[in-house]
């Protein structure tokens, strides 16, 4: 059984969300870590429930959004395999990102996954570093659609 969202009017708003400052905390705590590594499981999985909460709360969000990302991530994870782990290639997430976000104008949502995303990116220095992202971004698109996330707005 899925969970009750927010009734339709609340959502999107954030102005007292305590989502957000979830959110920015997983971003402070990813921020201390010296590598994904570090990122204990259960962890990672509570992380990725509150930002894909976070997100689904955003009516303009839509899971395409979140998959842009995870299909970039895919798409470094199949190249890994056949050229070896590229951490530029990870690095470079961050400038796709950036242009999303910033396409978007004032979308804070967006604003505040990218930096959550960015400050992931920078831990990355090998291989299960990558895993561990990938990991968090699967599980972010699948929060937020348990949450009632839909594809177009």
């Amino acid at each position: 059984m899925r969970p009750q969202g927010p009734p339709q009017a609340q959502r999107g708003g954030r102005g007292s969300d305590p989502l957000l400052g979830e959110v920015r905390a997983v971003r402070e705590s990813v921020g201390r870590l010296r590598s994904l590594k570090e990122w204990e499981a259960g962890s990672l999985v509570e992380a990725a429930r509150k930002v894909g909460e976070f997100l689904y709360r955003d009516r303009g969000f839509t899971t395409a959004k979140i998959r842009a990302v995870l299909d970039a991530v895919n798409r470094i994870h199949v190249e890994a395999r056949t050229r070896g782990f590229q951490r530029d290639a990870v690095r470079f997430m961050e400038i796709r990102l950036a242009y999303v976000a910033g396409r978007e104008g004032t979308n804070k949502t967006l604003k505040e996954l990218y930096q959550l995303m960015s400050a992931a990116i920078r831990k990355v220095s090998d291989e299960e570093d990558f895993e561990r992202l990938r990991e968090f971004v699967k599980g972010v698109v699948a929060f937020h659609r348990y949450f009632g996330g839909k594809d177009s707005a």
